[in-house]
Formats: C-alpha cells, sequence, structure tokens
C-alpha cells in the first residue's frame, strides 16, 4: 500500500448496513487518496490523490474509477489530462451534482497560496467511462 488512506463504503440491506468494507478496485491504490464525490448513480466515483512520478511528488489530482456491470470496479484513471492540469497544479475536493451534470474542483495555486472553484461537465467522465466499460 502507498497510503494508509482508504475509501471504504457500507451497503444497506433490509434496512440496515452491513459492515463496512474497503471498497476494492483501484482507488485505494492511490497515494493519499481523499475527498470521495460519488456520482448519483453510483455508476463511479471520483476521489482526489497526490501524483508521484520518478520518486518526484507533482500535484494533487483528481481520479475516477467506474463500476463495472459485475460490481467490480476499474483501476482509479487520473483526470489530469481531461481538466488540463499543469505539474504544479493541485486540485482536490471533488463534488457531482445531485442531477450528475457537472464535476465541481478545488483548484489550489501553490505559488499564490490562493484556491478558487472550477467546474466542468461530467461529459469528460463519460468519455472515459467509454473507453473503460464495455
Amino acid at each position: 500500500r502507498s497510503s494508509p488512506r482508504e475509501i471504504w463504503y457500507a451497503e444497506l440491506e433490509d434496512g440496515a448496513y452491513r459492515e463496512a468494507q474497503s471498497l476494492p478496485g483501484g482507488v485505494n491504490n492511490l497515494r493519499e487518496v481523499a475527498h470521495p464525490a460519488i456520482a448519483p448513480d453510483e455508476g463511479y466515483i471520483v476521489v482526489d490523490a497526490r501524483e508521484v512520478r520518478e520518486g518526484r511528488v507533482l500535484g494533487a489530482y483528481l481520479h475516477v474509477s467506474f463500476r463495472r456491470p459485475d460490481g467490480s470496479w476499474t483501476e482509479a484513471v487520473s483526470l489530469r489530462d481531461a481538466l488540463h492540469a499543469s505539474d504544479s497544479d493541485v486540485h482536490a475536493m471533488p463534488r457531482i451534482t445531485p442531477d450528475g451534470k457537472y464535476l465541481l474542483f478545488e483548484q489550489y495555486e501553490q505559488a499564490t497560496d490562493k484556491a478558487d472553484i472550477y467546474w466542468v461537465s461530467t461529459e469528460v467522465i463519460e468519455e472515459l467511462r467509454s473507453k473503460l466499460i464495455e
């Protein structure tokens, strides 16, 4: 494991929650995974996590994992390219609107020590889903 952080879930069955367990699949393989945002249809989850390349921490980026028809989850896919993030960007705190149409997130600017909220259409996520889920 690259991080002690994990995303957990508990299923609701007959009006009671079953015992919580670690979400299987790619999101828990990420470094310092945090702040899960779950699609309204529960078909995907977006998290933020640090990205390390060649032993160097770049920034923090959003990643998505999709639920397959059999209930399993895909490996997490970075949204870095889809969001046109640079090496120094820090994207965090993903949220999905209740209608599932927009992804909101914070972009922290290290140089200015300020953050802003951005939004994009979830079509960027749906495009990735169509490539990964058949």
